[in-house]
């Protein structure tokens, strides 16, 4: 990796991630996560931005843990896999009917659980595997694919030519 890739690399994430919340802001109506939570409504699209989001959220605060002399790329490409991972079960787990393994959609310790107390589950762990939140750890997953594309890596191969 050159010295110039990684400041591009979070420009992109940056702008992306700018990008994605203009998105998720412009299909919520101005309405809060919150409140659309509360109102009980699924709302897979919203949730696919907002994964976006959250995402290159934490692909910016990871890269500035990252040493100044290590490669981002294997960050990026585990992460994304990461993402897909959690996509890939919460998919898995809803098809199968298991929405969660206790019968409601609460983060495990009573409360609503998801990152918007949506019952979709806390973002990394919980029980919750609702349309929303396949939707949410999808959008994400997807996000950090083309990012991948993007600054020229393979997507599939878990290499990034960044």
């Amino acid at each position: 990796m050159t010295d110039s890739a990684r400041p591009h690399l979070h420009r992109r994430a940056t702008d992306r991630r700018a990008a994605a919340l203009h998105q998720w802001q412009s299909l919520s109506g101005g309405v809060s996560a919150c409140a659309l939570a509360r109102s009980g409504v699924s709302f897979p699209a919203g949730k696919l931005a907002e994964g976006r989001v959250a995402a290159l959220g934490e692909l910016l605060r990871a890269l500035k843990k990252l040493p100044d002399d290590s490669s981002p790329a294997p960050l990026l490409t585990d992460l994304r896999d990461e993402w897909r991972t959690e996509a890939e079960t919460a998919e898995a787990k809803y098809a199968g009917g298991q929405d969660s393994p206790d019968g409601d959609d609460s983060g495990g310790d009573g409360t609503s659980g998801g990152p918007d107390g949506d019952g979709s589950g806390p973002v990394g762990s919980g029980p919750g595997m609702s349309r929303d939140w396949i939707a949410y750890r999808v959008g994400g997953a997807d996000e950090l694919d083309e990012l991948l594309l993007e600054l020229g890596g393979a997507a599939t191969d878990g290499a990034a030519d960044v």
